[in-house]
């Protein structure tokens, strides 16, 4: 049986917004999808009710895009969608990202899920092994909200660099320096020095093929 095609020009972004933690990627997800379709890559736009198992599934196998982002909360094993619905589970679906460049804004996956995905034969594995803990302001609406600017420059990057043409690599560095150039001009303000070890261990926890 001949293995499915990647298609690579179509890309996937799974969100979800019905909490606080989460509807920060869900916002920031806009400027990649904007950067996305500006190189003309298609986008598969799963979010808030529509990011859920059956609709994953079915968007994975059907249009075999060949970059997956996943923002929603996360165990080791698992990734959640739309009101804490699992959507992708370690030895369940995650071989559907077989070849498939895999972002996941989340907590903790990079330590099982990540394993899992990898050995099934996901090309490259993005996330974190950490609780996932973004500055952000009470009461305050992503697009307004300086602290956590930093993580959406960040950590929106690195996808934006993926399609622009960089390898993953590449593509972390820009990443990983983006984070550095905000912890020294946090380190440097008195309003945000206090909170610059906290973009440390964010940065310090990005992994790629744990």
């Amino acid at each position: 049986m001949l293995e499915p095609q990647i298609n690579n020009k179509v890309i996937l972004i799974g969100r979800c917004s019905h909490d606080d933690r989460v509807k920060y990627p869900y916002y920031w997800m806009e400027k990649v999808k904007k950067e996305a379709k500006k190189l003309d890559f298609d986008v598969i736009d799963l979010k808030d009710i529509n990011f859920d198992r059956n609709k994953l599934i079915s968007m994975l196998k059907e249009k075999q895009p060949f970059m997956v982002i996943l923002c929603g909360h996360g165990n080791n094993s698992s990734v959640f969608g739309h009101n804490n619905q699992k959507v992708m589970e370690l030895c369940n679906e995650d071989y559907l990202l077989k070849n498939k460049i895999v972002y996941v804004i989340s907590c903790y996956t990079a330590n099982e899920l990540s394993k899992s995905a990898r050995n099934k034969g996901c090309k490259h594995y993005i996330g974190w092994d950490i609780l996932l803990d973004i500055p952000a302001k009470k009461n305050t609406i992503p697009e307004k909200d300086d602290y956590a600017q930093p993580c959406m420059e960040a950590m929106t990057l690195l996808p934006i660099s993926i399609l622009k043409g960089d390898d993953i690599n590449v593509a972390y560095n820009k990443c990983y320096n983006k984070f550095n150039e905000w912890i020294r001009r946090w380190s440097a303000d008195v309003k945000f020095s206090g909170m610059a070890s906290m973009l440390e261990e964010i940065r310090d926890h990005i992994l790629i093929d744990a």
